[in-house]
């Protein structure tokens, strides 16, 4: 993760923009950041640009939004 960028969360992934590889590389990349299951990530859009817009399901969102600030907060 980089960091803040406007109202997004710029993140740099070195998978290629192929046949899914990077998006598949983005779910992985915040379900291990945020420490929960692959299926609690889900690309709502952006699937085929570099915006993109997730959905992070879990039963507690206060524990994931902490995180994400104390992490912006450090950047």
């Amino acid at each position: 993760m980089v960091g803040s960028h406007g109202d997004a969360i710029k993140i740099t992934l070195t998978a290629p923009p192929i046949e899914g590889r990077a998006n598949t590389a983005l779910v992985a990349f915040l379900s291990h950041f945020f420490k929960l299951p692959r299926s609690a990530v889900t690309l709502e859009s952006g699937t085929k640009s570099r915006g993109k817009r997730v959905r992070i399901t879990t039963p507690d969102p206060t524990t994931v939004i902490h995180q994400l600030e104390q992490y912006l907060s450090q950047s």
